[in-house]
């Protein structure tokens, strides 16, 4: 489900528009240096998958964090996630309709089917207006 809602946002929007960063999270077995070796490998493997739907290696950044975790976790399979955030950089732009054809004409907001606002928390960026952060963690 999470690789269909991924695939339909990177089909439906022009790589310019948004760049996507990749945290991976591990448990605690192990050292913190094979933890964190093991989150940079969970991330490359996610790097690789995106890459190879065509999204350009400058738009994505991977954020290994091993066993530093940014919120409250109880199980052990809640702490061996990853979260991928997809920014868009020009709100203005996303939430267009496109000008070559008017009357059948969509913003790209639209071309996202809806399957994909339900998988995906969004949120406006407090900080800068222009963005838009839709954020999905994984197991």
């Amino acid at each position: 489900m999470f690789k269909n809602s991924l695939n339909s946002f990177v089909d439906a929007l022009p790589q310019s528009l948004f760049s996507i960063l990749i945290k991976t999270f591990t448990d605690t077995s192990g050292s913190v240096s094979y933890n964190y070796i093991l989150s940079e490998m969970r991330g490359s493997s996610i790097f690789e998958y995106i890459v190879n739907k065509g999204v350009s290696p400058e738009n994505i950044q991977i954020i290994p964090r091993g066993e530093l975790h940014t919120k409250e976790v109880i199980l052990p399979e809640q702490k061996r996630r990853g979260e991928i955030i997809l920014l868009v950089h020009e709100k203005n732009k996303f939430q267009a309709t496109t000008k070559s054809d008017p009357e059948n004409s969509q913003t790209l907001q639209q071309k996202l089917p809806t399957e994909f606002y339900s998988d995906w928390q969004f949120q406006e960026d407090a900080t800068n207006s222009d963005f838009l952060i839709f954020t999905k963690s994984f197991s």
